[in-house]
């Protein structure tokens, strides 16, 4: 399992905020849109940045990537 660190930004040109994502794949890209667990539930948020090096404090994970909107239109 490999754990990469990105910045994620819960709207345009915001303020970075750092998680974790586990993976034994496919790692995630800049600009992609992923979810993550905050105090006001479950938010869409979008790979800002990739960090090649762990930070030196404890980071919240992505708890996946999130639907496409082809995704959200089929199932409607």
């Amino acid at each position: 399992m490999t754990r990469q660190f990105v910045a994620c930004t819960f709207t345009d040109g915001g303020r970075p905020y750092t998680y974790h994502f586990d993976h034994d794949g496919e790692a995630l890209v800049v600009g992609e849109r992923v979810t993550v667990e905050t105090q006001h539930g479950e938010k869409t948020v979008t790979v800002a940045q990739i960090i090649t090096d762990a930070p030196p404090y404890a980071t919240k994970p992505v708890k996946g990537r999130a639907p496409s909107d082809a995704d959200n239109s089929e199932a409607a």
